[in-house]
């Protein structure tokens, strides 16, 4: 019982410090953390975006904007830690998008998908040159 109370303390002491907020998967922490997409993010141009994580195999990549969920970008791939993504026309340009890395997969109702968010980016379009 009392390893069970240390372990809980321990992650209720990592949300507190830094808000993130683990799952207890018996032998350890699942953690997704430090989401960071490269920029600028053009239409059209290779972008990439990274994480730290622990205890996660797979994942899947999501963009929102203004905390509103625009479409999935990739879907349950291996757990790299980085991955390319080109935004395509069909997203609008503008201003407040995020990327959410989610756990994919997982089967055990008491274990909750552990996602986390990247820092809020632009979309722009690459301006035209006149010869």
């Amino acid at each position: 019982m009392k390893q069970k109370f240390t372990v809980l303390a321990a992650i209720v002491a990592l949300f507190l410090v830094t808000g993130i907020a683990p799952a207890y998967a018996g032998a350890g922490i699942i953690e997704i953390s430090n989401v960071r997409v490269e920029a600028p993010v053009i239409i059209g141009s290779p972008v990439m975006v990274t994480w730290e994580s622990n205890g996660v195999s797979e994942v899947t990549l999501a963009l929102l904007r203004d905390g509103k969920y625009v479409k999935n970008l990739i879907w349950n791939i291996p757990n790299t830690g980085s991955v390319s993504w080109t935004p395509d026309s069909a997203i609008q340009l503008g201003n407040g998008y995020q990327i959410v890395v989610t756990q994919s997969g997982g089967s055990d109702p008491y274990i909750p998908a552990i996602s986390a968010k990247s820092n809020k980016f632009s979309i722009k379009k690459l301006p035209i040159r006149r010869k």
